[in-house]
């Protein structure tokens, strides 16, 4: 709190980044890969299960300079927002810190490249580690999972930062699976998953046996085996702000989000609908 009071925001860090000298290696993250390499050579020999938890490209946007060196500030471009966006989102939908719209035009390329910068390097250690799964020889005995816990808003919607929204730029996550065979390598599966879908699959994939307790994901080892198959109808996510609980609902066409007073907190429901079909970035709030 006396660290943050600075800025007048009270959690969240202001958007901070900067360039090193460090090699790739010596950063947190480059410390877990060597980790990780590591743990993969001694227990090569028996089953595993390894999670890697890279950082970045969480804040703050740290990383060495030949990473930022790939991301040209003067080519990024800055997103557009429509006249009006912002009048028909209710309140506790989206909220711009006075820090962040401070920020010069200028500065927020800045920012965007770097977090660029960050998605580069942490790629690069993804990399790092396929190659020492391949040199191990375990490539082929392997299922491997990138994803990550949410995504991030770069100034949309009229300078929206960071990730507590139900816009399509947070709730979405990257997903890749590759399995040990190869199958059906670098086909895009458009089906719904949510990340409660992980553990049902892996243990599916893994040919292991069912917890005894219920489990609230299924196993979409069928999408991968056939990724133009039909499967979920919608996918749910949730964030609580500002004395609000928003849910929402993302189908094929549409996604659905209602606010809702938490317990003791005076208000009414509000809510938002977009038609994603026609309007992919959510400008027009289709609820009224």
């Amino acid at each position: 709190a006396e660290v943050l009071a600075a800025s007048g925001r009270r959690g969240g860090l202001p958007l901070s980044w900067r360039a090193t000298t460090e090699s790739p290696r010596a950063t947190p993250d480059g410390t877990t890969a060597t980790r990780i390499i590591q743990l993969m050579a001694e227990n090569r020999d028996k089953p595993f299960f390894i999670a890697v938890g890279f950082h970045k490209p969480h804040q703050p946007w740290v990383g060495p300079a030949s990473f930022f060196g790939q991301h040209p500030v003067d080519k990024i471009l800055l997103p557009q927002t429509p006249p009006g966006d912002t009048d028909d989102i209710p309140a506790p939908a989206f909220q711009i810190t006075k820090d962040d719209a401070a920020h010069t035009d200028r500065q927020k390329k800045q920012a965007i490249a770097a977090y660029h910068a960050m998605v580069t390097m942490t790629d690069s250690y993804v990399g790092e580690l396929l190659d020492a799964l391949k040199l191990l020889e375990l490539d082929d005995s392997t299922i491997v999972v990138f994803t990550s816990d949410h995504g991030f808003h770069l100034n949309e919607h009229g300078g929206l930062w960071r990730k507590s929204t139900q816009f399509e730029e947070t709730t979405r996550v990257p997903l890749i699976v590759r399995l040990p065979d190869g199958r059906n390598a670098g086909q895009v599966a458009t089906g719904f998953v949510e990340l409660v879908d992980l553990f049902p699959t892996l243990i599916d994939l893994a040919r292991l046996p069912n917890p005894a307790h219920a489990l609230e994901g299924i196993s979409f080892k069928p999408l991968l085996e056939e990724p133009g198959r039909d499967w979920k109808s919608a996918a749910f996510s949730e964030y609580k702000r500002e004395g609000y609980h928003g849910r929402t609902l993302r189908e094929k066409r549409y996604r659905y989000t209602e606010w809702t007073p938490l317990p003791g907190e005076n208000g009414e429901t509000m809510r938002e609908l977009y038609d994603i079909e026609e309007d992919p970035f959510e400008y027009n709030n289709l609820a009224a």
